[in-house]
């Protein structure tokens, strides 16, 4: 949300959006919605909704590496591996301590 007094019946104002790309591609489109209200009244005074206007559509041209989830199966295998990775070690320096 942000808070603004306009100075004229035109104009614009920038806003800073931050949204999640999970399960986004490269090339997908989103829109994003404007709605205008009184802060004082809370009653809706203007809106900006059309799912077909370039101004308030947004291409997804690229996917950060960073922050991403990681799906599932991956943590499942990785939870796997070091087990049996922890697993295998104990076992090995138990044999070796029964060995001597």
């Amino acid at each position: 949300m942000l808070e603004f007094t306009p100075t004229s019946s035109e104009g614009s104002v920038e806003v800073k959006i931050t949204f999640s790309s999970e399960g986004l591609s490269e090339g997908d489109k989103i829109v994003v919605f404007e709605k205008v209200f009184d802060v004082e009244t809370v009653i809706l005074i203007g809106s900006h909704e059309d799912l077909n206007d370039d101004d308030q559509t947004v291409t997804i041209h690229f996917r950060p590496s960073t922050g991403e989830v990681m799906p599932t199966y991956m943590k499942f295998g990785a939870a796997l591996l070091s087990l049996s990775t922890l697993t295998a070690s104990l076992f090995i320096r138990r044999k070796k301590k029964h060995a001597c």
